[in-house]
């Protein structure tokens, strides 16, 4: 009796037949609004799909306006604030915004039809400008396809890690090559401050990550045989031992974030 409610269908239904099980979808047609109905099973979704929708929509789409998305990657400020102020800037626009929290980032999607991309450049510009403090990267970019390239210039890289608890490492070794020339040492643990200072060897790359102290505040240093540059950075945030595992990743996305703008024009320190 519980599978006799498969049988049934609205009237005017067309039967999306489901070779992978029992129950069938049904595609009805009212007020203009065309509705899908699918059983559950992923498989079974799949195969409903591929035999009887798939086609349609393409077709639906390609007469349709097209939509373009735009992203950015976002740390300093809650997902709530960051949308207080895309709100306000898309009110009277035809822009959608969406939000997106993923540890360390909060990422802020805007949806624009490409009919209207001309008219809402400006409010997209606005957009850009005001989130700009905030902007790690944007769209598919990582902060690491900015980075790594850098670093080929380099035979070794020695990077002292005092603050991630060895997330700088998993997060570099993700995308490192061991086809890669250069030579790159990760040390995460406690290096004592007078290490800071220390360099030898040409064409040799020394990156730092000063200790976080109560305040939250470190220090990164971007050392090679002609150069010395130093930033001070700080999380947003109070510290709390119960957030070490969210700590921890914003250190590491911040520090990597920094260090490219560092590895470019910066302050000289003799």
């Amino acid at each position: 009796e519980s599978n006799r409610q498969q049988c049934y269908f609205p009237h005017g239904a067309r039967i999306l037949t489901n070779s992978k099980g029992t129950a069938h979808g049904f595609r009805v047609e009212a007020l203009n609004v065309i509705c899908f109905a699918l059983p559950g099973p992923p498989e079974e979704i799949k195969v409903i799909w591929h035999d009887h929708i798939a086609k349609e929509l393409g077709q639906l789409s390609a007469k349709a306006d097209a939509v373009e998305l735009f992203r950015w990657q976002c740390l300093g400020l809650s997902e709530s604030k960051l949308g207080e102020i895309v709100e306000e800037l898309i009110q009277g626009t035809s822009l959608i915004a969406g939000y997106r929290p993923h540890l360390p980032y909060v990422e802020i999607k805007i949806w624009c039809k490409k009919s209207q991309h001309a008219a809402e450049q400006h409010a997209l510009d606005k957009i850009d400008a005001a989130l700009t403090r905030w902007v790690i990267c944007k769209d598919d970019e990582d902060v690491l396809d900015r980075l790594l390239p850098h670093f080929k210039q380099f035979d070794e890289i020695v990077i002292d890690d005092q603050a991630t608890l060895g997330a700088i490492a998993h997060r570099i070794g993700q995308k490192w090559s061991e086809a890669t020339q250069t030579r790159l040492t990760v040390i995460d643990h406690f290096v004592p401050k007078n290490r800071v200072a220390e360099l030898s060897g040409r064409n040799k790359l020394h990156l730092v990550l000063g200790p976080v102290d109560l305040e939250g505040t470190w220090e990164i240093w971007y050392k090679t045989s002609e150069v010395q540059k130093l930033q001070s950075l700080r999380l947003p945030y109070k510290r709390n031992p119960k957030r070490m595992d969210r700590e921890r990743l914003y250190l590491c996305e911040l520090s990597l974030a920094a260090f490219c703008r560092l590895a470019d024009k910066g302050t000289l320190i003799v």
